[in-house]
């Protein structure tokens, strides 16, 4: 494939359609992909079944462009970048699910939100394990 054809590509690649977006959607920062990374999660949890040995992790995606919930990690090899948490199976890091940081906006379960950051992100993806073995 050629650099024009990739180009072209890219360029109208959407996720999200601008003419039927409400604005009321909660979370602006994410409303073009949202669709599309629910999609690919609930795909990877339809193929596998986690077994008791699950780890949280954090994630950044290399990203160099302006976006206003950019992340500084200065521990990690790419230092800029969006930030992910993921649950992962501890002994393959098969990604069981996946939460976007956003900063204030980032959709935590309602259910923890008495709670710290760390453990809101922990118990938001390991929410549908919860009872389950």
């Amino acid at each position: 494939m050629g650099e024009v054809r990739y180009g072209l590509l890219m360029k109208f690649l959407h996720f999200a359609n601008n003419e039927s977006s409400s604005d009321l959607d909660h979370n602006m920062k994410l409303k073009k992909i949202r669709e599309f990374h629910n999609l690919v999660v609930h795909k990877f949890k339809s193929v596998y079944v986690p077994k008791p040995d699950i780890s949280v992790d954090e994630s950044l995606i290399a990203y160099k462009g302006r976006l206003s919930w950019k992340q500084y990690i200065p521990q990690k090899r790419a230092r800029f970048g969006i930030k992910l948490f993921q649950l992962c199976k501890s002994e393959s890091g098969y990604i069981w699910n996946s939460l976007i940081y956003t900063g204030k906006g980032t959709a935590f379960n309602e259910n923890y939100n008495d709670y710290g950051f760390s453990t809101k992100s922990v118990l938001t993806l390991i929410h549908e394990l919860k009872g389950k073995g």
